[in-house]
This record gives structure tokens, C-alpha cells and sequence, in this order.
């Protein structure tokens, strides 16, 4: 399969949604708006953050 770039090679980058509300998601998983971690978070909070947005996942 080929791969499919997002870029458009502008030097400002790339912005995936326009705001917190817009959902994003990855790997197959339903996308999500921006979530929250509380200011102070420990690791485990922001480990399932991440897990929420299958970006990270527990072995």
C-alpha cells in the first residue's frame, strides 16, 4: 500500500482540526475531541490520556 503524506510541504507546518472541539482520531480508534489532563497530572493520568487517543497502549 502506498503512503499518503499530510503535508503540503509549507514551512508553517500542518494543523490537524481547527479547534479543542474538532475530533481527531488514530489508529482506529473513534476520534475524540481534545481531552484534558489536569494541571499536576501524574504519569498514569497522562498515560491514559494518551491511551484514550490510541497513541499509546499498555502491553
Amino acid at each position: 500500500m502506498a503512503v499518503k503524506q499530510v503535508s503540503n510541504g509549507n514551512s508553517d507546518g500542518t494543523q490537524v482540526g481547527q479547534s479543542r472541539n474538532d475530533k481527531v482520531g488514530f489508529y482506529g480508534v473513534a476520534p475524540v475531541a481534545q481531552p484534558v489532563v489536569a494541571t499536576g497530572a501524574d504519569v498514569a493520568a497522562v498515560i491514559a490520556a494518551l491511551t484514550a487517543l490510541g497513541l499509546f497502549r499498555n502491553t
